[in-house]
C-alpha cells in the first residue's frame, strides 16, 4: 500500500470589518500567501443581514481559491451562502 503523504495546510480567519470589498481583497491576497486548507468566517459584531451580505461575497472568493469555508456560529447563513461547513466553539463543561 502506497505511503499517504502527509503535510500542513493553513486555517485563515476572516479580518473584522465591515467593508465587503475590502474584505474579499484581503482574504484574496491572503489565499495567495500559502497552501490554505479553509477560513473560518466569524459574524464579529455584524447584525445577520449585513453578516448574509458578507458570507456571500466571501465564499465563492474562498472556494475559488481551493479552501473551505466555515462559517462560524449561524447554520443559517452557511446554508444560504452555500458554504462548506460550520465552526462551533464551545466551553469546557
Amino acid at each position: 500500500m502506497p505511503k499517504k503523504e502527509e503535510r500542513l495546510r493553513l486555517v485563515l480567519i476572516a479580518p473584522e470589518t465591515a467593508d465587503v470589498d475590502a474584505a474579499a481583497r484581503m482574504i484574496g491576497e491572503a489565499l495567495k500567501g500559502g497552501d490554505v486548507a479553509s477560513v473560518i468566517l466569524p459574524q464579529y459584531g455584524l447584525d445577520d443581514t449585513s453578516f448574509q451580505k458578507l458570507a456571500e461575497k466571501l465564499v465563492p472568493v474562498i472556494q475559488q481559491a481551493g479552501a473551505a469555508v466555515l462559517v462560524a456560529g449561524d447554520s443559517r447563513v452557511a446554508g444560504r451562502a452555500r458554504a462548506d461547513g460550520l465552526h462551533i466553539s464551545g466551553g469546557t463543561s
